[in-house]
């Protein structure tokens, strides 16, 4: 049986120095590791700890690790987020238009309103690029 390592995760090792009160006084931080040189370098993070144990000696000195993602998931994530904030924007403003055009019973006509052109404003700022 092999072992198969998912090579698409990235893993951080961080270092944190922390007084009696909890408060960091001083962290360091390796991020966008692979697995392989995480496994390879983790003595030099431990003695990194350890130096930082002899230069703080009545301080917590705590050592974590685990995954992150990609900088292209990020990325990708990042991306995904923004379009649909656009789409919930884009919604939020259509609805505003619809109660406030239901809700006009003045004589001028809607389109001279400026809260009607403030939301046809907003409502063509988030327009969406492509359809849905």
């Amino acid at each position: 049986m092999e072992l198969q390592v998912e090579t698409s995760k990235y893993h951080y090792y961080l270092i944190v120095v922390r007084d009696q009160k909890r408060d960091v006084i001083e962290w360091i931080k390796w991020s966008g590791l692979r697995f392989e040189l995480a496994c390879k370098y983790k003595w030099y993070f431990h003695y990194r700890a350890c130096l930082l144990q002899v230069k703080y000696p009545k301080h917590i000195v705590e050592e974590n690790w685990g995954n992150e993602e990609s900088p292209e998931q990020q990325q990708e994530r990042s991306l995904r987020n923004a379009e649909i904030s656009k789409k919930a924007q884009y919604t939020k403003w259509i609805n505003k238009k619809n109660k406030f055009v239901s809700e006009y019973n003045e004589l001028l006509p809607i389109e001279e309103h400026p809260i009607y052109d403030h939301i046809i404003k907003k409502i063509r700022e988030y327009q969406p690029n492509t359809n849905w």
